[in-house]
């Protein structure tokens, strides 16, 4: 408890940094999230929307939709569309979309069991059966998508992963059809809480085998409900199934299957193109290109109909993928609040590409942990000894340090680095330190002006016990007026009308007035001095008889005036030299006879000291 009273700012501040060291241990939703915007910030800073671009979007917007039907269109159209872009020699081309069973066509399907009849019957030679069967051929829509994906021999499908409890025996049995295009050489495989799928949303098997490689469009989503990071792994039944960016990226590189390389948890190696680090789930942290619209785009409608020239694709990576409404949902990003999904794959290869990696240290929540013993030390033993402007000078340079640091090693080096910890703490500490330094110094100016002010009462007190009411008032005037204070300084206003100095008197009662205009009699006391200020007539007449009546009792005060430590009660008598009054001494009770005498004008200064000097020997 000493110590809290001697150093209450060392308290607050230790105290705040043990609350932010717990918080940055058992990490809060609240705070993180404001990590992410801070890290969204540094995000923008870092984006490079006119950077090199090997990407393309043929995009399945609103106007296709609207122009070709509503959606699913037939798969014919999506064959045709790669066709089209096959003409122009792209790299590779990804179909950012899903068919996991085979097209509903009911004529298809009429046709087939019809055939399939005439097949038993050994009618394969007649003429309806070969019109038949040339009718099949042209509404079978997934053989015309297959032998366009078998043609171009580049096309990436995507698979989706479930992590459901539940695994399904239909899916795990297609397992050996995608062993092929899964990630072989796999190290620290035995890592525990790594991301794994139960279930597989896959291609059709004739797809499937046509494609050139698979790859898994899971979103990895943070708990603000924003797209930041790429999952580049995925377990599956022993497998590891790379995402489709990472597969477009190798793909694109013309790597050989066994050149993709992973340590799962630490990186993943393309080859001697790029060593990715990733964090504990092997997550690429997506350096975003820009905003969305950052990489070109085509209408589907503009390239199956011909509006688009060809080689606008040659020797690109090209995205077939959806963004019209109702198709797929846009995701948040860092820098566009509704993002198409083939956008985010973009950004995700572009990084990939382009070595563009924003990596968090291993060290990371170390490093936090250091900057808040370090602030520690600073909040609690530093600051309270400064002075104010000093206090603030060091905490918009501490401020300036951690934030500007943290941008400077996001932006340039791609290093992320948390700070928001660090930063509320000494946010908070130095608030807190300045508030208690506040409340300290205002509680000791208090305490000294208390001091001070009983001093001056105590004074003006002994002042006006001597008689020396001008001083008395001086220091009264010094001391806050309270309920106290109003009565000490109405006695003065008394003993300055006793005085005969009415206009002083009136002076002290407007003071009080000032704090409480209804104190007593103070409002009635004042109108009557200062009448009486206007029609008395102060000076030499009253000490040489030259006014008329009574000069001590012939007044407007009701107060009893007082002569020496005597109050004047009545008059006892008048003569031609001056008057004799009756007068008490209240401190014992004791009358006497108080005997004035007037010194006229006519009198020389030698006479009137002759005078005085028999007037003392007679008395």
């Amino acid at each position: 408890m000493d110590i809290l009273k001697k150093q209450p700012a060392v308290v607050c501040g230790l105290a705040i940094s043990l609350v932010f060291l717990i918080l940055a241990l058992v990490r809060i939703d609240f705070f993180d999230a404001l990590e992410y915007k801070f890290y969204d910030f540094r995000m923008g800073m870092r984006a490079e929307p006119q950077g090199a671009d090997d990407i393309v979007i043929v995009d399945i917007d609103n106007d296709s939709v609207e122009k070709l039907g509503r959606w699913p269109w037939p798969r014919s159209l999506i064959a045709k569309s790669v066709e089209k872009i096959n003409a122009g020699d792209p790299k590779i081309i990804g179909l950012n979309f899903i068919y996991s069973e085979a097209e509903e066509n009911s004529g298809f399907r009429e046709l087939k069991i019809l055939t399939d009849i005439m097949e038993k019957q050994g009618e394969t030679k007649s003429a309806i059966y070969r019109a038949m069967f040339e009718a099949m051929n042209r509404l079978d829509n997934d053989r015309k998508l297959e032998e366009a994906i078998q043609t171009a021999d580049k096309v990436v499908l995507p698979v989706y992963l479930k992590e459901s409890s539940a695994a399904s025996e239909q899916k795990k049995a297609n397992t050996p059809d995608i062993i092929a295009l899964s990630l072989k050489d796999v190290e620290n495989a035995d890592i525990s809480g790594f991301p794994e799928g139960q279930d597989m949303i896959m291609p059709i098997p004739a797809f499937l085998k046509a494609a050139k490689g698979i790859g898994h469009v899971n979103i990895a989503y943070d708990s603000d409900g924003r797209v930041r990071r790429d999952r580049l792994l995925y377990r599956y039944s022993g497998l590891y199934i790379p995402s489709f960016a990472l597969k477009l990226t190798a793909s694109y590189l013309n790597l050989p299957k066994d050149s993709l390389r992973a340590t799962l948890g630490e990186s993943v190696q393309l080859g001697s193109a790029a060593d990715i680090s990733t964090t504990s789930k092997s997550e690429l942290l997506i350096n975003f290109k820009g905003p969305e619209g950052a990489f070109k785009r085509f209408s589907f409608f503009d390239v199956v109909n011909d509006k688009i020239l060809p080689n606008v694709f040659k020797g690109k990576i090209v995205l077939v993928s959806p963004s019209a409404a109702g198709i797929m949902n846009p995701v948040s990003t860092p820098t566009a609040s509704r993002m198409p999904i083939g956008e985010l794959t973009a950004n995700s290869i572009w990084s990939l590409l382009n070595k563009k990696f924003v990596r968090q240290p291993s060290w990371d929540k170390w490093a936090g942990i250091a900057m808040i013993l370090l602030l520690s030390g600073v909040i609690a033993f530093v600051l309270p000894r400064l002075k104010a402007i000093v206090s603030g000078a060091a905490f918009a340079l501490l401020l300036t340090v951690l934030i500007g640091g943290s941008v400077y090693l996001f932006v340039s080096k791609g290093l992320w680095i948390q700070i928001t910890y660090p930063v509320l703490q000494l946010i908070f500490g130095y608030l807190g330190v300045v508030t208690l330094n506040f409340f300290a110094s205002e509680t000791g100016k208090e305490k000294a002006e208390g001091e001070s002010a009983e001093t001056n009462r105590m004074l003006g007190l002994s002042f006006q016990t001597q008689g020396m009411l001008d001083m008395a008032f001086d220091k009264l005037r010094k001391v806050p007026v309270d309920a106290q204070m109003k009565d000490v300084l109405y006695n003065l206003g008394l003993d300055y009308e006793r005085k005969r100095q009415f206009n002083k008197a009136a002076s002290v009662y407007e003071y009080i007035a000032q704090h409480d205009s209804k104190f007593k009699d103070i409002g009635t006391r004042t109108k009557k001095l200062q009448q009486a200020s206007e029609t008395m007539v102060y000076g030499d007449g009253f000490l040489t008889g030259t006014t008329s009546g009574d000069p001590l009792l012939g007044t407007v005060s009701d107060v009893k005036p007082k002569l020496g430590r005597y109050e004047v009660l009545k008059q006892l008598g008048k003569g031609a030299m001056g008057i004799v009054y009756l007068g008490q001494d209240p401190r014992i009770n004791r009358t006497t006879a108080i005997k004035t005498f007037k010194i006229g004008e006519g009198f020389e200064r030698e006479e009137a000291e002759v005078l005085k000097q028999k007037f003392f020997r007679e008395a």
